[in-house]
């Protein structure tokens, strides 16, 4: 029989890897979309898990690093009131530390911008992004306006 022939013959027309569990007729096209569903959800899922893993350890630095920052601040004569944090992306974490305004419009302030600066240059990665601002309290610091703006976690200070 030629080449062509043999191609042809009706017999030799199934699909490729037919019967080893690549392709069967006993499977219909349902079948398949429901095989393919599955597999997105359980994608979906892990991915899921994934993130909020990462978002979990990146909260965690996050708390580390404020406090770092906290502890400098007090061993600068500096009195810290609280600490919120706004979550804007999974890597991305800005932290807002209250000082008295007095502290926080005096020049001395400017050496703590120094070191924030710096210290979040350290911990800057691909992956993670840390800011911190500063502001001043006064009798007109409102908490609840903070937490409007999105920083909506208060950290404990210890």
């Amino acid at each position: 029989m030629s080449a062509l022939k043999e191609i042809s013959a009706a017999e030799n027309q199934k699909p490729p890897f037919s019967g080893n569990g690549f392709y069967s007729e006993e499977y219909t096209n349902d079948n398949l979309i429901d095989a393919y569903l599955q597999g997105k959800k359980a994608g979906l899922s892990q991915g899921r898990k994934a993130m909020l893993d990462r978002l979990k350890s990146h909260i965690n630095l996050s708390g580390k690093l404020t406090q770092e920052l906290i502890n400098y601040l007090k061993d600068h004569d500096f009195n810290p009131v609280s600490a919120f944090l706004k979550i804007e992306a999974v890597n991305n974490f800005i932290y807002l530390i209250v000082l008295p305004a007095s502290e926080f419009e005096s020049r001395r302030v400017l050496s703590a911008y120094d070191f924030i600066s710096e210290f979040e240059t350290k911990h800057e990665s691909n992956d993670y992004r840390f800011l911190v601002s500063l502001c001043g309290s006064d009798e007109y610091f409102n908490e609840a306006a903070v937490r409007a703006d999105g920083f909506t976690f208060k950290h404990t200070l210890s």
